[in-house]
């Protein structure tokens, strides 16, 4: 297993009470999810930072409405220049400047690995959660095994791992409880990784603001940075998330040629 890349580097963990050894040893998924609140929507900065396969950043914001759809507005010198969303159904990416779109169903990027909407959002926050069965909660406990690890770090995973791919969790239970990585191995795909760094407390409980994505996509290397400003946040006020509009006259592009204009950036 790749283990070693999805440990994160050290950051700093919330403010909150240590938490006995003894109850993280007794009981450590619990005490895990028990840091994550609940939350009905959300809107944030967002700032992506592309590494493979070219280099390249671009800044917006981020809005979830929890279990119905993801939106990402990116902008440029002040201007709006793209737009990203995502439902249970369908991925729709707008590249105004380019006069072009990229459609496609959820899917085809979740159904190897059983995630569901849920899911992708609870990453996005830098949380654990079960393919499937969205964010980590202390009555998914009896079906994870824990392994204890150095420097107070626990490998979590699956009693028993799914058909076709497999998961696990590394978390620390230092200052206070946060998952540091998973990674996500599917049959004859090389691993997907993610490293959660630089976490913080919210009115909805701990988030990672930093993401760190490793995968490939057709043969092509893709690693990404996303950085959220928690701080900034605002949490359950009734932030929508709009379908973006395609401009008349726009060209549909496929995976190769996003993958081909990204690495021509």
């Amino acid at each position: 297993m790749a283990l070693n890349s999805c440990k994160s580097s050290k950051s700093a963990a919330p403010s909150t009470t240590p938490v006995a050894p003894e109850v993280v040893e007794q009981k450590p998924v619990e005490t895990l999810a028990a840091t994550y609140g609940r939350w009905t929507d959300v809107k944030m900065p967002l700032k992506i930072e592309l590494q493979q396969p070219t280099k390249f950043s671009v800044s917006g914001n981020l809005t979830m409405t929890a279990g119905q759809a993801i939106g990402i507005s990116l902008r440029m010198f002040g201007m709006e220049v793209g737009n990203v969303y995502v439902d249970a159904d369908s991925v729709l990416a707008v590249v105004k400047p380019m006069g072009m779109f990229y459609a496609e169903s959820t899917a085809k990027f979740t159904a190897a690995a059983g995630f569901g909407l849920p899911d992708i959002q609870t990453l996005l926050l830098g949380r654990a959660f079960v393919p499937g069965s969205g964010q980590l909660n202390a009555a998914m406990a009896p079906d994870f095994k824990a392994e204890r690890l150095p420097d107070a770090e626990y490998l979590l995973m699956p009693a028993v791992q799914p058909d076709g791919y497999g998961y696990f969790y590394t978390a620390e239970f230092g200052s206070a409880p946060v998952a540091t990585g998973l990674a996500v191995e599917i049959s004859g795909h090389n691993p997907v990784l993610c490293n959660f760094a630089d976490f913080r407390t919210t009115p909805a409980g701990t988030v990672a603001e930093k993401i760190r994505l490793r995968a490939s996509v057709r043969d092509h290397n893709l690693e990404c940075s996303l950085t959220t400003n928690a701080a900034k946040a605002e949490w359950n006020k009734g932030n929508a998330v709009r379908r973006p509009s395609i401009p008349s006259g726009a060209r549909r592009m496929t995976t190769a040629q996003l993958l081909s204009m990204l690495k021509g950036l």
